[in-house]
Order: C-alpha cells, then sequence, then structure tokens
C-alpha cells in the first residue's frame, strides 16, 4: 500500500529552503520556491505561502523566475487584466492565498495608470481587507520622471478608503511611503492604524496643521506641536501608543538634506510625543551640519527617555565645500558645544559620533591644519558632568581621499599613504585630547579610503 507523506513535511523542508524567514526577498530563492511549486500538489501547497508572502502590484513585470531580469511594462488592459486575475485567486475558496500575504507594495507611475478606475486597485483593496488577514507592512511607491511627487489630494476617494481600511483592520505594524506628499496625518495613529510600530518616508511628507506656517526658519520653536508636519523628507519612525491612544515616538533615525529638514526634526524635538518617550535618535547630515548645531535651545537632559545618540556628518564634495580643516574644526567645537547645552542632567547612555570628510591628498600636508582640542570633552569622565549615566563612547572620522592625477603613477601605494594619513590622524586627536591612554577614552576608529 502506499505511503502518503503528510503535508508538515513538505511545509518543513521548504521553511528549511527560506530560513524562517516569512518574505523572501532573494531573486535565487525564490526561483527555487518556484521550482518546488512545479514539483509536486503537497510541494506547491507548501511553496505557496512563501511566494505570495510578498505582493508587488506593479506595471513593471519583474519576472524573478526567469535568469534575466529584464522589466516589461504592461500595458493599461493587461494591469487591469492581471490585477482581476488576483482578485479571483483570492476570492476562491479553495486557495486561502490571502493569509499567505505579509507585505504588500504599490507602484504608481508617471502617467498614474495605477490610480485608474480600469486598474481594480480599489477592488483588489477591499477584498484584501477581507482576505489578507496577516498582512503586517504596507508600502507605497510613486516612480515619477520629473522631480514633482505625487499628491495625495490626487488619489482617488476610492483608493484612499480602500488604504485608509486595509491600515485599521488589518494588523499593519509598518508603513512606507517613497516621494508622496500631503500624506492624510490621521494614518498613523490609533484610530486608523492601531497596530502601527514604524513608518518610513523617502522624499515624501504628511500634511500640516493648517494654523501653522513655517515659512520663516527664524521662528525656531514655531509649530512643535505638528508633530507630523515636522517630519523630515527621508526617514523612520518607531512609536507606541500610550493607554490614552496618544502617540510616543520612541525611536528616530533622519536623513538631513537641507536646511529645512534641520528646522523639522528641531522642530520634533521640542514635541511632547517625541521628548517625553523617544529612546534612540540617530541623525545623518548630507549638508554641512553646522547650522543645525550652532542653536542653543536644545537641552538633552529634558529628553528624559534618551538613550542613544548617533549623530553622522557625511563627507562634502571638496569642489563644493572648501576650507575643510577650518570647516571641520569649527564643525566638530559645535557638536561637542551642543552636547551640554542646557543645565539639566541627561539619562544618556551611549553616544556615537561620525565625521566624514572628503578631501585631495596631498602628502604630509593632508589635513594638518585641523584641531581637536575639543574633542577632550567626549572623554567619559567629562561627559559624566552632563550625562552621569553614560557608558560607551565612540568616535569615528571616515576620511575619502581623492588621488591626484599628478601622482597617478604611484596609486599603487595609496594604501600605504593612506595608512600613513590614519595613524597621523590618531596620533593628533589623541595628543589633542591629553592622553594617549585611559579608560575614560572614547573609542576612536579612523577610516581611509578613495
Amino acid at each position: 500500500m502506499a505511503t502518503t507523506i503528510p503535508l508538515e513535511i513538505f511545509e518543513q523542508i521548504v521553511d528549511l529552503i527560506v530560513s524562517g524567514q516569512d518574505i523572501v526577498e532573494d531573486k535565487n530563492l525564490f526561483r527555487t520556491l518556484v521550482a518546488c511549486s512545479l514539483t509536486s500538489r503537497l510541494f506547491s501547497y507548501a511553496a505557496r505561502k512563501h511566494l505570495f508572502s510578498a505582493i508587488d502590484i506593479d506595471q513593471y513585470a519583474w519576472q524573478f523566475h526567469l535568469q534575466e531580469l529584464r522589466p516589461r511594462l504592461r500595458s493599461e488592459q493587461e494591469m487591469s487584466l492581471r490585477v482581476s486575475n488576483f482578485c479571483n485567486l483570492l476570492t476562491d475558496g479553495q486557495t486561502n492565498l490571502g493569509s499567505a500575504i505579509r507585505r504588500l507594495e504599490i507602484y504608481v507611475n508617471h502617467d498614474r495608470t495605477m490610480l485608474h478606475e480600469s486598474s481594480n486597485l480599489h477592488n483588489l483593496l477591499n477584498i484584501l481587507v477581507q482576505q489578507a488577514h496577516n498582512l503586517n507592512a504596507l508600502k507605497i511607491h510613486f516612480r515619477g520622471r520629473s522631480h514633482f511627487p505625487l499628491s495625495w489630494k490626487d488619489v482617488p476617494t476610492q483608493i484612499d478608503r480602500g488604504i485608509r481600511a486595509l491600515c485599521r483592520s488589518l494588523p499593519i505594524n509598518h508603513l512606507h511611503f517613497s516621494r508622496i506628499v500631503w500624506i492624510p496625518s490621521v494614518i498613523p495613529t490609533i484610530s486608523q492604524s492601531p497596530h502601527l510600530k514604524s513608518f518610513s518616508l523617502i522624499d515624501s511628507s504628511f500634511e500640516r496643521e493648517k494654523h501653522l506656517s513655517h515659512s520663516k526658519m527664524s521662528f525656531i520653536l514655531e509649530g512643535c506641536t505638528d508633530l507630523w508636519g515636522n517630519i523630515p523628507a527621508d526617514c523612520k519612525y518607531q512609536i507606541r501608543y500610550s493607554a490614552n491612544g496618544a502617540v510616543n515616538v520612541t525611536d528616530i533615525h533622519a536623513d538631513l538634506w537641507t536646511p529645512q529638514d534641520f528646522l523639522k526634526i528641531y522642530r520634533n524635538l521640542f514635541n511632547e510625543s517625541v521628548y517625553t518617550s523617544v529612546k534612540t535618535c540617530h541623525w545623518i547630515f548630507h549638508i554641512d551640519c553646522v547650522e543645525f548645531f550652532m542653536r542653543k535651545h536644545l537641552d538633552f537632559g529634558t529628553m528624559v527617555a534618551l538613550q542613544r545618540l548617533f549623530i553622522e556628518q557625511k563627507p562634502i564634495d571638496p569642489e563644493l565645500d572648501g576650507s575643510h580643516d577650518r570647516k571641520t574644526t569649527r564643525n566638530l567645537t559645535s557638536i561637542v558645544s551642543f552636547l551640554y547645552n542646557g543645565p539639566q542632567k541627561s539619562n544618556l547612555e551611549e553616544l556615537h559620533l561620525a565625521y566624514g570628510i572628503c578631501d585631495h591628498y596631498s602628502g604630509g600636508s593632508t589635513m594638518s591644519d585641523i584641531t581637536y582640542e575639543c574633542l577632550v570633552e567626549l572623554r567619559i569622565d567629562k561627559l559624566m558632568e552632563k550625562f552621569p549615566r553614560i557608558r560607551k563612547v565612540t568616535f569615528r572620522m571616515d576620511i575619502r581621499l581623492i588621488w591626484p592625477q599628478r601622482l597617478d603613477h604611484q596609486k599603487s601605494l595609496s594604501g600605504m599613504h593612506y595608512k600613513v594619513v590614519e595613524d597621523r590622524v590618531r596620533s593628533r586627536i589623541l595628543e589633542d585630547m591629553g592622553t594617549n591612554h585611559g579608560p575614560f577614552l572614547p573609542e576612536l576608529d579612523i577610516r581611509v579610503h578613495d
């Protein structure tokens, strides 16, 4: 008599193949799952929950089961038919595909075909509300040919309602928006997204409170109560809801590209939903950070939950920003001084500073005019005056050197020259800090590369 292998065995085999991943990202792994699904009916059942774990609604056809990934743009009619067929699969009582979906990504192209009624997107969203009981991540992207993003005001009412219903009815804990503006600020609230734990933005923004003006940089603290209107365009926030439904921000990771981003994140830090609950701040500056750190209003002691602070200055092209040595000295001094603002003690436990420089290699004079006396204030024994709980401090210099054309014949020796620069910078820092050893020194990490 033939023996039937239980479905659970096939599920365990497939789980071993995907190494416990809920969502399959790797293209080769995706192809393997497709092969499994074609092997037998039981293998197909086992592989299905992983194959359908992430659904992309996209006009571009990325055929991951093929060796060559050449996207093909589907026509409006083809897209409509494809979405309709998927809706039929979801409503087929024998497939139970909806429960496999963990992540949904929607891509809107420059012609906005996906927003047309013919796309059937609104119908799909309504079906997912009923079927995708395990959906926990929703991502919406706009691919425009110009610099202008998609405004939520242009999203049809039926699609807007469908998205809100997903957030409200399903266990969605992460939202992501790319190149979308005027996102309704009610979406990241307990009434609309009761399971939300984090959201991320790329070149996107929430709507602003109408009674607030953000036009004058001099009004630094104006509008600090507008939490969502002061979110930087590129960021990731982790949140939790309090017992009364209020939003509490627990983690901020922000890429700051413009002075307007500086103003937004600065105002955010004075919002009660932030300064009473944020535990980790990670700021990455892609332009000169000095304008941010010249401000003196913020006292880290008022951020009562803050435990970890990361400040990172990315290298700036020397052709666009000359006088690197003087600016580096000034910026480092401003950053360190900023840490000591205000009289209140801080509960900070970890401090991580990273400063990037992009400069031309000039032999022994490379970065020779930078002074590091301000870094003595990064000694743990010094910091404990303001941060009595501090236990870890790191300082990293990321030095990108441009090899001059006149020395191209020596480029093969660049590694040796860069090691000389690294050792010299490290020695200068330790010398300016007044010691070469000791338990109170910050951890130094000097990286030199081209």
